[in-house]
């Protein structure tokens, strides 16, 4: 009996025990006191088992089974307390999590977890200071990447490398640590903590210097802005090569790393340095300015920007003061540009020229090898006139414009004008320049154009009587026109206008009282007709055919019109108004537009002529600029503000060629220069054909809708 009540014993000794495991096991983030309650619920089980002991042994089956029953119930009980507490603890645990609006989270279910996405392990907080993105594989988004209702607003940052970014917030979740940043141009967004690099502090004012100084340590790096400051970019690595050349020292600040000099090298490669790899910067010694050679001298003429690289200054460059207003860098874009010329002056350096550039509301002085004159300025804008005058001296020449100013052309020369003198002209226009004053006259015979105003008086009665004038003679005498050095045949054949550069007359150009009927570019709209040819003859200038067109209209044309004289650039040939390039042929006529993107240039051609050679920036690998044959499509505007998903671009120029979305434009962000392989390494477009502004400008006043584009 007594064995019998020691193995019942032992039994309920050891179910206690596999239920207290069984609590331990039950959640396995219990806590210490968690397991304690469970282990003195056992204790508890074994006084029970001892006080069985002391009743009789009839009952012992009834007692063994009465108090095993009331282990296993405790044991229960305490499984239900170790559960409730470790409930609690995970709780506890859990309210740490915070949704997207703040409020506590209970994720103890999964399905719950799952529609809450990301949570916050520290809610968003205000912040203020300025980084650097320095990794471009991440995304932009409306919430930190993860968090319920997140969107994304940039797949990629490549084109946001090394900008500026003002952190506003900053935030953590369970997936990473987030920062809200805006960009300079305005997008704002959360992005990973890694991807910026906070931006080292300025500990002052930028000073200004007038300093040299020698690199002498190489391993440093020349910079955009002083390393690590918002929006740093490294334009040498190193400057080992550098090492012993004398730079010009222009300003110096401090940071929370270290000193910073701007210099200048030799070769005009600007930027910020350690000015530990520099020796001791000292004064620049400056050298004795330039001075006057002769007296400022009034002009009026009117010319254009021709010089390869010069600068545009407040005074003549070396002259005490000067500053330069334009400089090499920025110059490119005026190159072509129309000027007036108001003053001329020398220098112990060069000679100079006082511009104002025409619709650019910009002047300065520059040397006079850059300009290119044209003619003479107008003084004072033609007027209108109402008057009789009478020829008193034929020492003048009657010509298309005042003699002098640009594209003038002489109607008659002195001697040809001898037939005229004391002839009644109807004076109707007045002008003025710097040489002489002007009237614009019309004879009766129908002959009219610009004559110096000192040689005609003004008639009093305005019924001047034409029994006192001299008659007209019948032919005026050939003295300085073109001769004809053959007959005139008669012929019947038909050709092909393929070199419109030539004018359309009512005689051979040249020989007198030929008339222009039309001129090149009006000729230019007869590229490549059929016109048939009814008589030939020759002077001393040229061939001529009498030919009529397909309106109808008739008259002489230089024989070369005929001939197609062809047009070569580096990728391209056009022949017969077509196009050869990459592989393949496009009818284009004389006028187009075509970019090459290996070599990343552009060409405007117009009237068989390259008015524009640039090199270009065009889309960037993943974002290629497509290639084909397109026209120039209505939406061209200027200014205009190009606006995508998440970024607004203003532009001077707008030339889209593939509906509204691809197109030709001038891009100021661009500050790396156009060409070569830019396009490959981080400056590439989002599609389109990025060109300078001087370039865009002409090819938007030059180009209407309908052009045609080649982009192969």
């Amino acid at each position: 009996m007594k064995r019998k009540h020691l193995l019942l014993s032992a039994c309920v000794f050891t179910l206690g025990t596999i239920v207290a495991n069984q609590t331990v096991y039950a959640d396995e983030e219990a806590s210490t006191d968690d397991l304690a309650t469970s282990v003195v619920a056992t204790d508890e089980s074994k006084k029970d088992e001892r006080n069985s002991e002391t009743s009789t042994e009839a009952n012992t089956s009834v007692e063994d089974r009465a108090s095993a029953s009331k282990a296993t119930s405790d044991e229960k009980e305490s499984l239900a307390v170790d559960n409730k507490e470790a409930t609690a603890t995970d709780k506890e645990e859990k309210s740490n999590y915070y949704s997207d609006s703040g409020d506590e989270v209970d994720l103890s279910s999964t399905e719950d977890a799952k529609k809450q996405g990301d949570q916050y392990l520290v809610r968003p907080q205000e912040v203020n200071y300025k980084g650097t993105l320095v990794r471009t594989k991440h995304t932009l988004d409306t919430k930190p990447w993860g968090v319920a209702g997140y969107r994304t607003l940039k797949h990629d940052l490549r084109d946001y490398d090394r900008q500026a970014v003002t952190v506003t917030k900053e935030a953590k979740t369970t997936r990473a640590s987030w920062l809200k940043v805006t960009f300079e141009d305005g997008l704002t967004g959360w992005v990973d903590r890694i991807a910026i690099y906070k931006a080292e502090d300025y500990l002052g004012e930028v000073e200004k210097l007038d300093g040299q100084a020698k690199v002498i340590r190489g391993r440093h790096t020349l910079d955009t802005r002083p390393y690590g400051t918002a929006g740093w970019k490294t334009l040498e690595s190193q400057v080992n090569k550098r090492v012993g050349q004398t730079v010009k020292v222009q300003q110096v600040v401090k940071t929370t790393r270290a000193t910073w000099a701007y210099v200048t090298f030799s070769d005009r490669t600007s930027g910020w340095i350690d000015v530990v790899a520099l020796s001791t910067i000292t004064k620049r010694e400056k050298a004795p300015s330039d001075h006057y050679t002769s007296a400022v001298k009034e002009e009026a003429l009117v010319g254009q920007i021709t010089g390869k690289s010069h600068t545009i200054d407040s005074l003549p460059w070396g002259i005490d003061g000067f500053k330069t207003i334009v400089d090499r860098r920025d110059y490119k874009d005026y190159r072509g540009a129309e000027v007036l010329v108001t003053k001329s002056v020398s220098t112990n350096r060069a000679s100079w020229l006082y511009i104002n550039i025409v619709n650019k509301g910009l002047s300065g002085w520059i040397d006079k090898n850059a300009i290119t004159i044209t003619g003479e300025a107008f003084l004072a804008q033609p007027e209108k006139e109402d008057y009789y005058a009478k020829v008193i001296s034929t020492n003048h020449t009657l010509d298309s414009k005042p003699w002098g100013t640009k594209g003038f052309r002489q109607i008659r020369s002195r001697a040809q004008m001898r037939p005229y003198l004391g002839q009644v002209a109807h004076v109707t226009q007045s002008a003025q320049t710097k040489r002489a004053n002007w009237s614009f006259i019309e004879f009766k015979d129908g002959l009219n154009g610009w004559y110096d105003k000192n040689g005609l008086k003004k008639v009093a009665d305005k019924d001047f009587p034409a029994s006192t004038e001299k008659p007209l003679p019948k032919e005026v005498p050939l003295h300085k026109g073109d001769q004809y050095t053959s007959e005139v045949k008669e012929v019947d054949y038909s050709a092909h206008l393929l070199d419109t550069h030539h004018t359309l007359d009512s005689k051979p150009w040249g020989v007198d009282g030929f008339r222009t009927l039309r001129g090149v570019n009006q000729m230019a709209a007869y590229y490549g007709q059929a016109v048939k040819v009814t008589k030939e003859v020759s002077t001393t200038r040229a061939n001529w055919a009498y030919i009529t067109l397909n309106d109808g209209l008739s008259g002489w044309i230089d024989k070369q019109a005929f001939e197609d004289r062809g047009l070569r650039a580096q990728s391209w040939q056009l022949r017969n108004g077509v196009l050869y390039a990459g592989n393949r042929r496009y009818n284009v006529g004389q006028n187009f537009i075509t970019v090459d993107i290996r070599n990343q240039r552009l060409w405007g051609v117009k009237n068989n002529k390259i008015v524009v050679d640039t090199p270009v920036i065009t889309g960037r690998p993943g974002a290629d600029t497509p290639r084909g044959h397109f026209k120039i499509q209505p939406y061209k505007a200027s200014p205009t503000v190009l606006v995508g998903p998440t970024w607004r671009s203003p532009v001077k120029y707008w030339i889209p060629f593939k509906g509204n979305m691809w197109g030709i434009h001038d891009a100021n962000w661009q500050h790396n220069g156009y060409g070569g392989n830019r396009y490959r390494i981080g400056y590439g477009s989002a599609g389109c054909v990025n060109t300078p502004l001087g370039a865009v400008s002409k090819l938007y006043r030059t180009f209407g809708v309908g052009a045609n584009v080649v982009i192969f």
